[in-house]
């Protein structure tokens, strides 16, 4: 028979020890602090706004805001914003930048997201220097940031991983008649998913991105509060039944 006097002092422990799990829980539905743009020379580098929908096609607006979609394979290209709390389902871990990321499939090489200095940037020198980079976490393939222009090249940059944030970027020099007024976040060898976030374009050849440090992914407080409610259960079990 369950024993209803319990001990005041052990009902008095579940209460912060359930506030303690609930919030580790909450670690990994939370949005990701949108950094300060000041230098960054893209429009929406954080990538939070635009098409929650999947946009599938070539030579059309992105699921990002001021980025475009092109298929060079002629295979398929789709591209969508997907929530902090979409990317935790997909990979266990959280956006980079904001409450959303942008996720880009791709059937073949060669496919993605592109912009130019021309749509509704801050702008920069085409010019000049640029330094471009992005954190990417691949899914399967691989994936390359490029800058350069269609007319005078471009230098690119490959991811090394896959399962995993990876910040990537590639630097270009300017001068002699060289453009550099297109990034393009492009996979690599072949068909590819992958999903990018906080971007970043500066002048000069060394990124001014504010956050390129990898950090613990926050898998590890997620599984603690699973730990510590699964704790509190068993608590409240043995002492009903004390």
């Amino acid at each position: 028979m369950k024993n209803r006097n319990c001990p005041s002092i052990k009902r008095a422990l579940l209460k912060p020890v359930l506030l303690l799990g609930f919030s580790c829980l909450s670690v990994n539905a939370f949005s990701a602090p949108i950094l300060d743009q000041t230098g960054n020379l893209l429009a929406n580098g954080g990538l939070n706004i635009g098409s929650f929908d999947p946009i599938s096609g070539t030579a059309i607006s992105s699921a990002a805001n001021n980025w475009s979609q092109w298929t060079n394979s002629g295979i398929s290209l789709t591209t969508e914003l997907i929530t902090d709390a979409e990317m935790f389902g997909i990979t266990g871990v959280g956006t980079k930048e904001g409450d959303a990321a942008l996720r880009i499939t791709t059937g073949g090489a060669g496919d993605g997201g592109f912009t130019f200095n021309t749509y509704s940037h801050p702008g920069w020198d085409t010019t000049g220097d640029v330094t471009f980079g992005a954190w990417v976490y691949v899914l399967s393939g691989q994936m390359g940031v490029f800058v350069g222009s269609n007319s005078t090249g471009f230098d690119s940059s490959l991811t090394t991983s896959t399962g995993g944030w990876e910040f990537v970027s590639v630097s270009k020099s300017g001068g002699g008649g060289i453009i550099n007024d297109e990034p393009l976040l492009y996979s690599f060898g072949g068909a590819a998913d992958f999903i990018v976030d906080s971007l970043w374009l500066n002048q000069g050849l060394e990124s001014a991105h504010p956050d390129t440090a990898s950090v613990p992914e926050p898998s590890t407080p997620f599984m603690l509060g699973l730990g510590i409610l699964f704790l509190v259960r068993s608590l409240r079990t043995r002492i009903e039944y004390s």
